[in-house]
């Protein structure tokens, strides 16, 4: 539904925010049998971390069920998704940041899952 969330919002959002914060670094959480703090699968010599695999799953489960017409976003909704799906791409995909997010300040993790998680709100408000 557009600008307002659904209950399918409603229920993802707190995993979202604690998939983020499990790939971050801030704490560690199972959803679905994936512990969001460790590696969820490998390809080759590439960790797949579980935090970004529910994250990624969450995100695409949120936008597929509120809009799926990619090519008529308005923009605030366009930079929404790419975005968050940016964050967690190369969160996932580039160890040595994630490593490096991974010992700082827990402040840096705490600013990454609030950027991530402000942009799935617009996802899921503006969907």
């Amino acid at each position: 539904m557009k600008n307002q969330y659904d209950s399918i919002d409603a229920v993802l959002t707190p995993i979202f925010v604690l998939s983020m914060a499990g790939l971050v670094g801030l704490g560690e959480a199972t959803i679905g049998g994936v512990s969001t703090a460790g590696t969820a699968f490998a390809i080759g010599d590439v960790g797949i971390p579980g935090g970004a695999l529910v994250a990624a799953v969450v995100l695409g489960t949120v936008y597929i069920t509120n809009d799926r017409d990619i090519g008529n976003l308005d923009p605030l909704h366009y930079y929404a998704v790419s975005s968050t799906a940016g964050i967690l791409l190369l969160l996932a995909t580039v160890n040595p940041l994630l490593e490096w997010v991974q010992t700082q300040s827990d402040i840096v993790g705490v600013g990454i899952t609030i950027l991530a998680s402000a942009g799935f709100a617009a996802v899921s408000y503006y969907g």
